[in-house]
């Protein structure tokens, strides 16, 4: 025992290795380097480290270069007719100077005001479905008519027989931002509403209100000051009640429960005075659900009506108006177009009962160039409009299956993206990404993401083929009441229609 320990006292002490740190002394630019080599979950976990790297992980440099390859780069390299050359190989790879990104130039025109790792992660949750839901109580009992809401720039707007004229936040907890007492609600409830795309200098909001007795309003909502107030009102009219409206100053779009389609135009933007009525159309074939749009370029305006076209034994198809004038009023032309039919197309497919197939669509969503429909047998019609000077043209309708319910609401907007809603308070919420699907594959190969709000890590659903279909349910002699969807980069708002609680509406927030 004594000798062991002797053995023991004879062996070298063996010394602790001192570690050098030699990552932290590498300059930022160097450690920006070697993180942005690392994957998306790697780079999160090193802003643990310690408080160099988590400033470091955040660069907004690092996460423009990820935005870029994940977002921008996939959507520039499908352009059409892009040839392989040594100068587009640059422009598709991250670069500052040179690379193309599209319709997104609004993000680098910010420049440092851009907050890009949080852009990666709001388009990564609308990408995933991951997002949080708030639910915002208009009424306690539904009204009649129906509840009208539309969406922009963060405030809903909520118009009816009962509270008027609303405006919410879908940000701030404190929601009722301004209220307006309708005249003669009762009598002539409102039935259409729009809002202006363009704010006004000021920034105020510009709102268009229709009502049954055929009058319209345009009230402004003042951001600054939180107040709604008329600024002009136009006599009602013998033509019937505003079943739509869209405006776009000094334009505004109407459409009468008599099928009349007038457009005028106010002498100015600012202030309103009586608005000139330019030209009115009286067509039998237009019946709901229509989408009027307003399109301003420089030199031209672009009035549209996007509507279903029934034909013996074939599904529903779209068909658009179109009229181009000059920003003075001047109708340059005025054409139509009805959806191309598919090659041997004689039913959506032998399996949907006849009485589905034929069913109305409940809901039609226009921005150009996307022509979204919505069906009460689960599923939707992307179409692709070419509008050009020589002529209007729509391709063949794609169908998007996915739904497991009849579709009540579908937006579409001009970037592609679009969200549909089912029906029921158990309805799903889908978001497409359907910006390079009007190809020759076209739909076909889409799919969609349910938003699950409820469920941690939401479900990537694979689209539903026409060979499940019978699996599907159908809601077979009973057309749902047609909802509401509208959504920016940050929200999607919806609103389920009266019969399935019209007096919510719910927020889902993506941010």
């Amino acid at each position: 025992m004594k000798r062991d320990l002797e053995d023991a006292s004879d062996q070298p002490v063996r010394k602790r290795v001192r570690q050098v740190d030699r990552i932290s002394s590498l300059s930022d630019e160097v450690l920006v380097r070697i993180l942005s080599f690392l994957p998306i979950e790697s780079l999160i976990h090193t802003q643990n480290i310690s408080r160099k790297f988590n400033r470091i992980g955040g660069d907004s440099q690092l996460w423009k270069a990820l935005y870029y390859d994940r977002f921008v780069r996939p959507r520039a390299s499908r352009i059409p007719n892009l040839k392989e050359s040594e100068r587009v190989s640059e422009q598709l790879h991250f670069s500052s100077k040179i690379s193309k990104w599209l319709d997104e130039e609004n993000l680098v025109k910010r420049g440092t005001e851009t907050n890009w790792k949080r852009q990666y992660k709001l388009r990564h949750n609308w990408a995933k479905g991951t997002c949080n839901v708030a639910e915002l109580e208009v009424s306690e009992e539904p009204p009649v008519p129906s509840l009208l809401v539309r969406f922009h720039k963060g405030v809903i707007y909520t118009v009816d027989s009962v509270g008027g004229l609303r405006a919410f936040s879908a940000k701030t907890r404190q929601r009722l931002l301004a209220c307006y007492n309708l005249q003669d609600e009762e009598r002539n409830p409102p039935t259409a509403i729009a809002v202006d795309a363009q704010d006004t200098q000021d920034g105020a909001h510009r709102i268009t209100i229709g009502f049954q007795n055929g009058r319209f309003s345009v009230y402004e909502h003042s951001i600054r000051s939180s107040t709604l107030s008329p600024v002009y009102t136009h006599p009602p009219s013998s033509n019937g009640a505003i079943t739509a409206v869209a405006l776009s100053l000094p334009f505004i779009l109407t459409l009468s429960s008599t099928h009349l389609l007038s457009l005028y135009r106010f002498p100015s933007p600012s202030p309103l005075s009586s608005p000139h009525l330019l030209h009115s159309f009286t067509s039998q074939t237009v019946s709901p659900p229509v989408s009027l749009s307003l399109r301003q370029s420089p030199t031209l305006l672009t009035a549209s009506i996007a509507y279903p076209v029934s034909s013996p034994f074939l599904p529903w198809k779209s068909g658009l108006q179109e009229l181009r004038l000059s920003l003075t009023g001047v109708l340059l032309s005025s054409r139509t177009a009805v959806a191309h039919p598919r090659a041997g197309e004689s039913s959506v497919t032998p399996s949907i009962p006849r009485l589905v197939r034929h069913s109305r669509p409940t809901a039609l969503s226009y921005s150009h160039p996307y022509l979204l429909m919505a069906h009460p047998e689960n599923t939707l019609t992307l179409s692709m409009v070419t509008s050009t000077p020589e002529g209007l043209a729509i391709s063949a309708g794609r169908v998007l299956w996915g739904h497991l319910s009849a579709v009540t609401a579908a937006h579409v907007s001009p970037k592609g993206r679009a969200v549909s809603v089912g029906r029921g308070e158990e309805g799903e919420v889908r978001v497409w990404e359907l910006e390079g699907f009007g190809g020759p594959r076209g739909a076909e190969d889409a799919t969609s993401v349910i938003v699950d709000p409820g469920v941690e890590g939401p479900e990537e659903m694979c689209p539903v083929t026409a060979a499940r279909y019978n699996r599907v349910q159908l809601w077979l002699g009973h057309v749902p009441q047609p909802g509401w969807v509208g959504f920016d980069e940050e929200n999607v708002v919806v609103w389920k229609g009266r019969e399935e609680g019209g007096q919510k509406v719910l927020i889902y927030n993506f941010a």
